[in-house]
């Protein structure tokens, strides 16, 4: 283990189909944030989130290649949506 350099993660499908696990990670995010936040409406979520994203991605652009800071970000903007406190994003 001392001789390794790096490590390299394939995302692109190349290895591995990596779509079911992004999915199963969104929705598990989404029963996350649905149960710690009551407002936020479960049915409308998958929708939101994309809009949120976007909305990130055009106000932030210097961030579009960070897909932690960019899920963080929307978090922020969901939770202002539902009348929560952007500062109260955990997740």
């Amino acid at each position: 283990m001392k001789n390794i350099q790096a490590i390299s993660l394939d995302l692109d499908d190349t290895l591995w189909s990596i779509s079911p696990v992004i999915l199963r990670a969104e929705e598990k995010i989404q029963q996350d944030l649905v149960s710690e936040y009551s407002r936020i409406n479960s049915n409308a979520f998958s929708n939101v989130c994309k809009e949120a994203i976007e909305e990130i991605r055009q106000r932030h652009p210097e961030v579009n290649h960070d897909l932690t800071e960019i899920r963080r970000l929307s978090f922020e903007v969901i939770l202002k949506k539902y009348d929560y406190d952007p500062t109260e994003s955990t997740i």
